[in-house]
């Protein structure tokens, strides 16, 4: 699978570093869980929907609500990777695209560095001092992102959701809390 995020930068979205426990628990649904992972968090890159292509393997994508939140976590499923996150619905146009699967090249130049550490109170037993950036300061900037594409039509052009019934491209799964609390053993 391979795919672009058009016209990236660090004005156009933010890199930050996810540590709640649903990313954490996607990671060990795709099998990828690693301890370098688990405890620096998750590197996620947020913006807009319209920014991002998928070039090739579309057919390939799956996506899975872990909880009863609406939010889909989108993976690879013949690898299985984790790909992107969205909500359940085209009409909250953007993306969180998982760092580690940007090409390693060109993606500190795109996104630059972490602009910090999100739902760090998720975390128990790290001890490490960075700079936390607070759930407000992202969801300001993330509307403005969203207005632009919901005046300007882009939001029918996501690439995850069809263009006029706005639902996902594929047919989620969710997970039941056995399922769930499987994950967390």
């Amino acid at each position: 699978m391979t795919g672009l995020l058009r016209d990236v930068a660090t004005l156009t979205g933010d890199h930050l570093v996810c540590h709640c426990s649903d990313c954490l628990a996607f990671l060990r649904f795709c099998n990828r869980a690693q301890a370098p992972a688990v405890i620096d968090g998750v590197q996620l890159f947020l913006t807009r929907v319209s920014r991002m292509v998928i070039t090739t393997g579309k057919s390939e994508l799956a996506c899975v609500h872990l909880t009863q939140k609406p939010m889909l976590r989108w993976y690879a499923q013949c690898c299985p990777t984790p790909l992107f996150h969205t909500v359940h619905s085209g009409w909250y146009p953007f993306v969180t695209t998982h760092v580690a699967t940007l090409d390693p090249e060109r993606r500190g130049e795109a996104i630059g560095k972490p602009r910090g550490h999100t739902f760090v109170d998720d975390v128990a037993t790290v001890q490490r001092s960075f700079r936390t950036v607070s759930r407000n300061s992202i969801m300001a900037r993330f509307i403005v992102g969203m207005w632009k594409d919901l005046l300007s039509g882009d939001f029918r052009r996501a690439e995850l959701f069809e263009p006029r019934s706005l639902r996902p491209i594929v047919s989620p799964k969710r997970l039941s809390p056995s399922e769930r609390a499987e994950i967390e053993a």
